[in-house]
């Protein structure tokens, strides 16, 4: 028998060590975290850009206000457990973040 409907998943039930089950496009900003649609916070599993080039970073177990700088190759999963992409010092595009 074939499935006919999206099966669901809910958040519990994906360890850290699970692989990506979602990706959402991620905007560059200054001030906002990254959220979903109802401004849950998210933190990614990787981040990756179809673009490649500069991108800043605040990392989940970083202080606040804590950036990483780095230069992004195009298609190239980065594991990083991403919770805000900064506008500022970032030039990369197409940007997605993993979950």
């Amino acid at each position: 028998m074939a499935l006919t409907t999206k099966p669901t998943i809910a958040p519990h039930q994906i360890d850290k060590d699970s692989p990506a089950f979602a990706s959402m496009a991620i905007t560059p900003s200054d001030t906002d975290y990254l959220a979903d649609a109802n401004d849950k916070a998210l933190v990614t599993r990787a981040i990756m850009s179809s673009a490649g080039g500069t991108i800043t970073v605040e990392l989940a177990g970083n202080a606040a206000g804590t950036y990483l700088a780095f230069t992004m190759a195009a298609n190239v999963i980065y594991p990083l457990a991403v919770v805000r992409v900064r506008s500022t010092g970032t030039a990369a595009t197409g940007i997605y973040g993993l979950f």
